[in-house]
């Protein structure tokens, strides 16, 4: 079945909606690389419809249909906390520290 994508841009041409028209997906897949190459195999992700992107006044990401970004006062990307709705074996944290 193929899937079919929306995207939504907002003056300053960031992407603040992606739509994909049947919910919720998390299909398996296997990727291979060549024909005497192993084959991985694994799960993806594809957000609801209408998945919404929110940006905050210094045009960074703070939200997008699977995380919750958190940046500090020089733009820099703090965390990444995947949000309430995503299934709970996709829940993740990952902090970011700078020298």
């Amino acid at each position: 079945m193929p899937l079919s994508f929306q995207y939504s841009y907002n003056d300053a041409n960031q992407r603040i909606r992606v739509g994909l028209h049947d919910g919720s997906y998390w299909l398996c897949i296997q990727a291979v690389a060549g024909a005497n190459s192993a084959s991985s195999t694994g799960s993806v992700f594809l957000a609801k419809t209408p998945e919404t992107f929110v940006h905050d006044a210094d045009g960074n990401l703070t939200q997008d249909g699977r995380w919750a970004y958190t940046w500090d006062g020089e733009n820099r990307l703090m965390a990444m906390e995947t949000l309430s709705a995503v299934p709970a074996a996709a829940k993740l944290r990952v902090e970011f520290e700078y020298d």
